[in-house]
């Protein structure tokens, strides 16, 4: 049996029901954002303080378990963050559309407003992305391997006992 067709006007007022309150969602979730990083940054100073009273083993061992949790817990709350931020620009552009289909005048629409403070949001998603793949890269490329000529070669002269004037090396 065919389904009844539903009023495109109907679906919309839900649609934009739906929108508004994706949008609060996200006045939420951005609000908890910086207590969020603010509690991840103190976790790893308790963690140290736990650890300094542990032998060196256990500390290796909770230190890792402890970084593996706060990547975790930051991946999940960006994949999150960037789910809704999604679905509202989806849902938005999507009213957006009906409206222009309709013959409405959207210059001074609130929606534009709305997925104009959407894409605001995406912009600063995609920059703490960035900042933690930047810390991830740093994390992983480890210490630099650079030797210091220099130091190396008071050290070997220093280690072979030269006193006399400083030897010159054949130019190339």
């Amino acid at each position: 049996s065919p389904r009844p067709r539903m009023d495109p006007a109907a679906v919309f007022v839900n649609l934009d029901a739906a929108l508004t309150h994706v949008t609060q969602r996200l006045d939420a979730l951005e609000s908890q954002l910086p207590s969020m990083m603010l509690q991840q940054q103190k976790q790893p100073q308790q963690q140290q303080q736990q650890q300094a009273q542990d032998g060196q083993q256990r500390r290796r061992m909770e230190q890792e378990d402890a970084e593996e949790e706060e990547d975790d817990d930051r991946a999940e709350a960006l994949r999150r963050a960037r789910l809704r931020v999604s679905m509202a620009y989806s849902m938005g552009s999507l009213y957006y559309m009906l409206l222009r289909s309709q013959g409405a005048a959207v210059a001074d629409h609130p929606v534009k407003d709305d997925i104009e403070r959407v894409k605001a949001r995406m912009v600063t998603i995609k920059e703490v992305e960035k900042q933690l793949q930047a810390a991830e890269d740093t994390a992983a490329a480890g210490p630099s391997m650079r030797v210091d000529t220099a130091a190396a070669g008071r050290m070997v002269r220093a280690g072979i006992g030269h006193t006399g004037p400083k030897l010159k090396r054949p130019r190339r």
